[in-house]
Formats: structure tokens, sequence, C-alpha cells
């Protein structure tokens, strides 16, 4: 489906501008949703990407974010937690304070083998498992703490989202 009357490089520029940029406006709250919620923002996203593509109504989207190299919903929204997990373990001066306050790396009291892993901690004590545990807090510890070593000790930023973006790309699409 195509947009009629305008050119490709200006429907891609509509649907930046007025959709894609709404669905990543606040995306980090999306990662801690159901999965039924998240779905209809997807639903979104998959018929913007078909649109760009020119792909027919019953062709498969994730062909369609492949070939314009976006991440899924829940993928977007895991790489705002994972930047702000970066952004509290490098001390970035631009980082909320609300989760500097909470989320800390722990001391080692020993060398192991892990060593080199960044281990990020949470202050706040979850005690629901069902309410606590999707709690923004939890969601950026546990994915940070998920990570691959060679991901986590990348030395700036940029490299940081490139790489994981690629990582990210891979563990949705090519598994």
């Amino acid at each position: 489906m195509k947009l009629l009357f305008v050119s490709a490089d200006i429907s891609s520029t509509y649907i930046h501008s007025f959709i894609t940029s709404r669905i990543d406006f606040c995306n980090s709250l999306y990662f801690t949703l159901p999965d039924y919620a998240r779905n209809q923002i997807q639903t979104i996203q998959n018929s913007c990407a078909k649109c760009l593509t020119g792909a027919r109504r019953f062709d498969s989207a994730t062909s369609a974010l492949k070939s314009l190299h976006w991440l899924p919903v829940k993928a977007r929204a895991q790489f705002k937690v994972l930047l702000f997990a970066y952004r509290i373990v490098h001390k970035s001066p631009h980082t909320p304070m609300y989760l500097v306050e909470q989320l800390y790396i722990p001391e080692r009291t020993r060398i192991t083998r892990s060593s080199r892993k960044i281990i990020l901690g949470c202050r706040l004590n979850s005690q629901l498992s069902t309410v606590g545990d999707r709690s923004l807090f939890m969601s950026i510890v546990d994915s940070w703490n998920s990570l691959p070593v060679k991901l986590q000790s990348v030395p700036n930023l940029s490299g940081f989202k490139s790489k994981l973006k690629k990582y990210l790309f891979r563990m949705y699409f090519e598994s």
C-alpha cells in the first residue's frame, strides 16, 4: 500500500515525523507493558513499514521491518532502557537523577572470572514478583545484566548505540 500522489521520500518524512516519532516518545515505558498492549503499537509500526516498502496487505511485516532496518517496538524500548543503563554505569551528566539515585554498581569483594562484567543493582527492594519486577528500575537492571561483556565495555556512547542496535537486530530477527 503506497500513499497516493506522494513520492517515497515525502511519505517517509511524514511517517517518521508524525508516527514513529510518537512511537519513540517515552518508549522506555513500553518495555514493561504486557504483550497484548504492546502489540497494538507494533501493529501501527508494521503498517508504516509496509507502507514505506510497498508491501501488500497480507505480506509479512517482519520482512518490511528488516528491509528498513527498524527494530520492533519491544526492541526499541529495550534500546532506550539500555541507554539509560549505559549512562548510569558510565556516569553521564545527562542521566536523570531519579535513576542515578536508585541504581548502582555493587562493590566486588573478590575477583572472579565474571569480574569483567559490570553488574547493576537496584536500591529498591521489590517484594512483589508481578508488579515490582515490571518496574522501570528492575527492567533496567535485568536488561543491563543480561548483556554480554563485550557490549557492556564499549568505551563511547555512539559506539555503544551502534553495537547495541546490531545486537538487538540479531536477537529479534535472526533467532
